[in-house]
């Protein structure tokens, strides 16, 4: 029963072609320079801590990747031993579907397997686990997730439920997006700017991107 209401409360809250779209969208935070490793730890320690006492935290996971693991690692220049560890250990957890939809090039060619492919892939896009995780394995987890996730098709999110809310790592700068699944949402955006706004990183809430959009035409 469990497994089925973080599930629901997903497929309730979150828009799944568009995160800002959501309902309950309050933004994200991501980091102002350039890409270091030591700012994955600290935006993932800075979503932890809004945890409180809780030792199990939910992730519900849809991320799907190609089993050709060296293959995906040239491609995106990185380093095979790493990348293969670390993949395998989001698999251990069944956070991660391996899926095997390259041939032995790499590539798929024939028009019938890419819609086969494609098909398979809709299918895990849409197929969520749910893993009940250790704080302390869950901070390894994701700072995986965020190193990759350029590489990986489909979606990961916890539940952080002491503030209501549904986070995901962001894709495009490292950094947590959050959505609200409280009636009363509008009202933690100027909470979330304090907790995670600073130094090292800045939040961007749903008014931001609307600006944005319309200075951009």
């Amino acid at each position: 029963m469990r497994m089925n209401k973080y599930i629901k409360l997903i497929r309730d809250n979150v828009n799944l072609k568009g995160y800002s779209n959501s309902k309950g969208f309050l933004g994200f935070f991501e980091r102002i320079g350039q890409y270091d490793e030591a700012l994955e730890i600290k935006a993932t320690s800075m979503v932890l801590k809004t945890l409180g006492s809780n030792n199990l935290i939910p992730v519900i996971s849809s991320l799907t990747l190609g089993k050709n693991l060296e293959r995906i690692a040239q491609r995106n220049d990185l380093n095979i031993n790493n990348f293969a560890r670390d993949i395998k250990l989001l698999h251990k957890f069944n956070i991660v579907h391996l899926y095997e939809y390259f041939d032995k090039s790499g590539y798929v060619n024939n028009p019938t397997d890419i819609q086969a492919m494609d098909n398979k892939l809709n299918e895990f896009e849409n197929d969520f686990s749910v893993i009940m995780i250790s704080r302390h394995e869950l901070e390894e987890i994701l700072c995986i997730i965020l190193k990759y996730c350029y590489c990986f098709i489909g979606h990961s999110f916890i539940i952080l439920d002491n503030l209501k809310v549904i986070s995901y790592p962001h894709q495009d700068e490292t950094g947590f997006g959050f959505i609200s699944y409280e009636k009363r949402y509008n009202k933690k955006e100027k909470e979330f700017i304090k907790l995670f706004a600073n130094k090292d990183f800045r939040f961007i809430t749903y008014d931001d991107i609307e600006k944005n959009r319309i200075a951009r035409g």
